[in-house]
């Protein structure tokens, strides 16, 4: 947003730009629940730590790598509960650790930030 009294959050237009991804990218992935933001009148906000945390700045993956690691995991536990079995067993805990791998500190101190801001 352009206002000065709300500096640290961002447009999904502006957080597109930082993150390199389309501004319509940005909008799915605040619906998948990766990307966390708050709806003000009839646009959305993100904070901007959290948008600079996932921009890859760091050595951490991208947004998009980060929710679908995310997505994986999903998948793999919903399996796993419908059909519980030593394969999807396996199968939740290699997506687990990909989810984990793809998350940079950087990325969990921003979303802990977020977190805390509510």
């Amino acid at each position: 947003m352009d206002d000065p009294m709300i500096p640290d959050l961002l447009t999904p237009a502006q957080a597109a730009e930082i993150l390199g991804m389309t501004q319509q990218g940005v909008q799915k992935q605040i619906a998948r629940g990766a990307l966390p933001a708050r709806r003000v009148g009839r646009q959305h906000v993100i904070r901007r730590a959290v948008v600079e945390a996932l921009a890859d700045r760091d050595g951490g993956a991208p947004v998009a790598d980060v929710a679908a690691a995310l997505g994986d995991l999903q998948t793999a536990e919903a399996e796993h509960r419908s059909a519980p079995d030593e394969r999807t067993a396996h199968r939740v805990e290699r997506a687990r650790a990909a989810a984990l791998a793809a998350i940079s500190p950087e990325v969990v101190a921003a979303l802990a930030g977020h977190l805390e801001a509510r």
